[in-house]
């Protein structure tokens, strides 16, 4: 199959496989025959980090650096869109598809002169962000030399989930395939009759993962004083022969796996600092090679497999994980805050304002990004560290809002219901039931989602008039999905009212429209459109307004 995508791809044909299994099975080993046939072909390559899940963009940006040249070829309003998300020039909020246009057309320009091999190992742990652009951008290749090559650990929440990509499982070796493994890389175990039982108990026990295959034909010694009929502790799952090799490590050496297992870099140089505020060596690393859990090469460091590094840091305790995220945090650059909020909520222990601050202003950089998902969870773990109910429905309230631009409204819903149980002040309170309201309508709850927006704007025209004014307009909108020409007329009124004595461009840009809307549905259609274009001229003209994703759909 990999290799038909491969000519297809050569042939100018777009293609997309997503190559499916459990740990261990062998996807990675895919991906590099993939790249080996790869001649005459560019290609990117990028792999989900764990740790950066909650990093804007972390997996695109990897992925696309080295096609960044390629950027003067994609219509300028993408290449923006793409270079704000990418953190290369100021960013301002885009539609959460702009960014997966974006990718599509950079990998198209970047296809042009040779065909692109694109490979993404463990894919589930791409960033929400980089997923749904890559994601947006693998379904619509089509006439392009792109072929996309996606490992996903089975089982795993992932950019597949709904999505209609083609898929390859893998499933573990047969009998004939395992001892054939074992004799290339095992040969003391299946050259006579006396290991051949051996190798069945290894099949047995593995189902033919081909990584489990040869890590347990390592304990061959207590194999072998084993009863054949007895199972096998040592590894109920292959991640379990990597955490005995970590059990086995004295404290130094443990510690400074575990700190490796909480940063996100594989170079040497970079855990110098935070190994040193916690009393250890870089050269601490050394015992961790020996027990066949990390690869040195020269100042680079490299998990012998994703596993590895899973199986180190769920055996850390709790405090020892805590003590290296704080060390992490102390001494990443003032330039790498998102990383440094993360590995401070990472350290805290119950409320932690400062964490709580921290992870604030990276969801406002993420949402400034246009990397909603991301900032919706950021602010939602912000909240849960904040130090009062007050500022915790606030975040929360800030969680539910990315989330609704990222298109999540169950996401959006639960967070507004948990936002509202810590008592809001009188202004989160309104603002809470404005985003119900408005989801509610949009999810075609529209009888509902109007009576939300009018008995809101009430309390709302007490203390925050131009949010009352938009209020109206969303119930105004209701109105027309319900043909009820009578009750729009009425909010126009109402929003007439509140709008003369408001400053704000947003309620003159509300005012217009709703009346323009409200005229054209009575059949005015000679004054009801020159106020919709009075409305438009104002978003256009606005700095404060023209930015804002929420008024997109109006505008349109």
């Amino acid at each position: 199959m990999i290799d038909k995508s491969l000519a297809a791809a050569r042939s100018g044909r777009g293609e997309v496989l997503a190559i499916v299994g459990e740990a261990g099975i062998g996807k990675s080993a895919l991906l590099a025959y993939a790249e080996d046939g790869a001649a005459g072909m560019n290609i990117l390559r990028a792999r989900g980090v764990q740790s950066e899940a909650q990093i804007p963009f972390a997996g695109l940006f990897e992925l696309l650096r080295p096609a960044l040249a390629s950027l003067e070829r994609v219509p300028r309003p993408q290449a923006t869109a793409l270079e704000g998300a990418l953190a290369l020039r100021p960013a301002s909020a885009e539609d959460r598809f702009a960014i997966g246009a974006a990718t599509l057309s950079l990998l198209a320009a970047h296809a042009e002169h040779l065909p692109l091999l694109v490979t993404v190992d463990d894919a589930h742990w791409l960033d929400g962000s980089s997923a749904n652009a890559l994601l947006f951008a693998a379904r619509r290749l089509v006439a392009d030399a792109v072929l996309v090559l996606l490992a996903v650990r089975e089982d795993e929440p992932s950019l597949l989930d709904g999505a209609d990509l083609p898929r390859l499982r893998l499933h573990g070796l047969d009998r004939a395939a395992s001892a054939e493994l074992l004799r290339r890389r095992a040969p003391g175990l299946a050259e006579n009759a006396v290991a051949e039982p051996l190798a069945d108990r290894l099949y047995r026990e593995t189902g033919g993962n081909p990584l489990a295959l040869l890590e347990l034909s390592d304990e061959r010694a207590w194999l072998e004083q084993t009863p054949l009929h007895e199972p096998v502790p040592i590894v109920a799952s292959v991640a379990n022969s990597y955490a005995q090799r970590f059990d086995s490590l004295c404290s130094g050496p443990r510690q400074m796996l575990v700190l490796l297992a909480a940063s996100n870099s594989s170079d040497l140089s970079a855990l110098v600092r935070p190994a040193s505020a916690l009393g250890l060596d870089v050269a601490d690393v050394t015992p961790g090679e020996a027990a066949g859990l990390v690869d040195v090469r020269g100042t680079r460091i490299e998990w012998r497999h994703p596993l590895a590094r899973s199986a180190v840091y769920g055996r850390a305790a709790p405090a020892e994980r805590r003590a290296v995220h704080r060390a992490l945090a102390d001494a990443l650059p003032d330039a790498d805050d998102d990383r440094r909020a993360w590995h401070l909520a990472l350290a805290a222990v119950g409320p932690d304002a400062v964490a709580s601050s921290a992870l604030e202003q990276a969801g406002i950089r993420a949402r400034d990004r246009s990397a909603y998902d991301v900032a919706s969870r950021t602010f939602e773990r912000a909240g849960s560290l904040a130090p009062d109910d007050e500022r915790r429905s606030r975040m929360l309230l800030a969680a539910a809002e990315a989330a609704w631009l990222s298109g999540l409204g169950d996401r959006a819903n639960a967070l507004l219901d948990e936002a509202d149980s810590y008592g809001p002040e009188p202004g989160v309170r309104v603002s809470i039931e404005h985003l119900r309201g408005h989801v509610a309508i949009r999810r075609g709850h529209v009888f509902e989602g109007r009576r939300i927006l009018l008995a809101a704007a009430e309390d709302a025209a007490k203390i925050d008039p131009p949010r009352a004014v938009t209020m109206l307009a969303d119930a105004l909108h209701a109105c027309f999905y319900l043909g009820d020409a009578a009750a729009m007329g009425s909010i126009v009124d109402q929003i007439s009212v509140l709008a003369s004595a408001c400053l704000d461009a947003g309620s003159a840009f509300f005012a217009a429209m709703a009346e323009g809307m409200a005229l054209v549905y009575s059949g005015a259609g000679d004054r009801g459109p020159r106020r919709i274009r009075q409305a438009v001229a104002i978003l256009t003209s606005s700095d404060e307004l023209r930015d804002d994703p929420s008024l997109l759909a109006w505008a349109a």
